[in-house]
């Protein structure tokens, strides 16, 4: 099972990438291009403007309009479910 991991603090950094603090006190800077993919990020990753919106809601960095990452993705302790390879 995993551990209860949420996401503290976000800051954008330079590109695409977010300097992520977690709940457990783990400071990460993470290059989140290949986490917005679908339509739901096609603003966030067509716009810096929009992705330097970001903020930590519930836990999860989130955007305006109701994109958000789930915390353990960006932790590692799971893959994206759009990543998954089909059986």
């Amino acid at each position: 099972m995993d551990r209860l991991i949420t996401v503290m603090h976000v800051a954008p950094l330079a590109g695409r990438v977010a300097r992520i603090t977690f709940s457990d006190g783990v400071v990460r800077e993470v290059d989140l291009t290949p986490y917005l993919t679908g339509r739901v990020f096609a603003r966030v990753r067509c716009s810096t403007t929009i992705f330097r919106r970001m903020r930590v809601r519930s836990g999860s960095i989130c955007w305006p309009g109701g994109a958000d990452l789930d915390p353990l993705v960006l932790y590692g302790s799971r893959i994206p479910a759009n990543w998954e390879a089909a059986p």
